[in-house]
């Protein structure tokens, strides 16, 4: 053999031996052979992306089975699952013909059992037919971590369910579904309350679990409310509505009452009165509405001596004053503020963005109704955001609110941040879906874990979850997927500290 074809050969030997390692490197993956936990690659390898779980999503305890979810463009037909637990010691592998996977239950459970707060590698192995006896040949791979946390979340989440846009909501009353869900279940919640053909909105359910309010225009009365006691079947009925419109001051047309909130103790109601809103519909399912208060003070009523009153400090018609929300103690008001509108607003500018509305949160002192000075809250006033929808975690230690560009409500690029209750620095939450809206949110009972809504699949809003430590630190999001109707978007969620068995009913009298 002259030089020139040993060279050739040796060439040809060369690539063929790299080949039969890759070969062999890949077919050790799909045997199961994965590398190590610590130095695999998070959701994407080539052509193949895991959409669904993100890396390092943490599972509650008691959650129903989730849908592993990826894509694929390397033509591959069919696609092998392996799960393997950082124990070493077990493992499982599935087969689908689709680009996801949803573990059975029985796989579920021994995927919860070896993966409780060590983890699990899932590998999503493309394969397409060969003609070859030995099988397939693999043509993609990706892999993700995921865990599951010995905090369970077993509150159920009370729910509102309404067709989008809100134009075709107005039209049909009677669509708008009311739900109590629990993530343990395999089943789409059950409906507590429907058909009602006046326009019901916002609730609000007090922390000990034995009280529910709702927005309810009864008689076309905007600023009405019913508080009703929570039972096995709850009564809506027109001897239990109070009406914001009771309280009003001379020349004032009405009163909506918007986003009362209960105190811990389910005794106060505070709601923003005397309000003007920016209100406009948008005919996108995905931007459905324009809605935040230029104007408006914050009023407290009494379901002891069945009073009304302003609370001082909150009363400024200065600014707008909304969005309240109690501490777990009772002991302080959070709210959103901003400088009033004294005119009409132009509402085509707010449309158009070309003019903004930006609200900083506010700490005031409840002091039995007699409030005191309202002080800005250190992280979320004063940053050239919008900050508004403040929570307390039930310990009292953290406060977990929204953030966005401008406005309030269904704003594209809202952002749920945290900070410490008393004011501090400012944290994007890991939960977040970037440019998909993640908003209104709700924390556990047991303060282990938060529900909140999101556009992340598209246009209808839907209901996840994330853990949060005793830090404050959060996961990436978990998706209640047995929550969702078909075309409809699921909003307010609020955990319900409740038995199950507790609450199976809303009858209404009010009509």
């Amino acid at each position: 053999m002259n030089m020139n074809g040993f060279y050739k050969s040796g060439i040809a030997f060369l690539v063929a031996f790299w080949l039969c390692i890759v070969s062999a490197a890949i077919a050790g993956i799909s045997m199961g052979e994965e590398q190590s936990f610590e130095k695999t690659g998070p959701g994407k390898s080539g052509y193949l992306t895991i959409l669904y779980p993100r890396e390092q999503t943490l599972f509650p305890a008691d959650i129903a089975a989730p849908t592993f979810r990826w894509k694929d463009s390397s033509g591959a037909s069919a696609w092998r699952i392996t799960v393997r637990f950082k124990d070493r010691q077990h493992s499982l592998t599935a087969e689908s013909s689709v680009p996801q996977w949803r573990p059975t239950r029985e796989e579920w459970e021994q995927i919860r059992k070896f993966s409780m707060e060590k983890g699990a590698l899932v590998t999503v192995s493309g394969t397409r037919a060969a003609n070859k006896p030995k099988g397939a040949d693999i043509v993609s791979l990706a892999t993700v971590t995921i865990k599951t946390s010995s905090d369970p979340v077993l509150a159920p989440i009370f729910y509102r369910e309404v067709r989008l846009p809100v134009m075709a909501a107005m039209k049909n009353l009677r669509s708008a579904r009311w739900r109590l869900g629990y993530v343990s279940s395999y089943e789409q919640p059950g409906v507590l309350l429907q058909g009602m053909n006046i326009c019901a909105n916002c609730h609000s359910v007090s922390r000990d679990g034995k009280t529910l309010g709702m927005d309810v225009d009864v008689d076309s009365d905007k600023g009405a409310y019913v508080i009703a006691d929570i039972g096995k079947e709850v009564l809506f009925s027109r001897d239990r509505v109070i009406t914001w419109n009771a309280f009003m001051r001379e020349g004032q047309k009405h009163n909506f009452g918007f986003l009362s909130q209960f105190s811990p103790d389910g005794r106060y109601v505070i709601s923003t009165i005397r309000e003007l809103p920016v209100y406009y519909l948008f005919p996108d399912p995905g931007n459905p509405q324009l809605f935040f208060p230029v104007r408006g003070i914050l009023a407290v009523y009494d379901r002891k001596t069945g009073t009304f009153s302003m609370l001082p400090g909150a009363d400024d018609s200065r600014y707008v004053q909304t969005n309240p929300v109690w501490s777990p103690d009772g002991k302080w008001i959070i709210f959103a503020r901003a400088m009033a509108l004294n005119e009409n607003p132009d509402i085509k500018s707010f449309v158009s963005r070309k003019a903004l509305f930006r609200y900083d949160l506010y700490r005031i002192p409840f002091n039995d109704g007699k409030g005191g000075k309202a002080e800005p809250v250190a992280g979320a006033s004063g940053n050239g955001r919008s900050n508004y929808f403040p929570r307390f975690t039930p310990d009292g230690r953290w406060l977990i609110y929204t953030q966005s560009d401008s406005y309030m409500l269904n704003q594209p690029d809202a952002e749920l941040h945290i900070i410490p209750a008393e004011g501090g620095k400012s944290r994007k939450m890991v939960c977040n879906t970037p440019g998909k809206m993640s908003s209104w949110h709700s924390v556990s009972p047991n303060g282990r874990w938060m529900v909140f809504s999101s556009k992340a699949n598209g246009p209808y809003t839907g209901l996840w979850l994330t853990h949060l430590d005793k830090d404050g630190n959060d996961t990436p999001p978990v998706q209640l997927e047995d929550f969702i109707g078909v075309n409809m978007a699921a909003n307010l969620p609020e955990f319900v500290d409740i038995r199950p068995g507790t609450l199976i009913r809303i009858n209404n009298r009010l009509e």
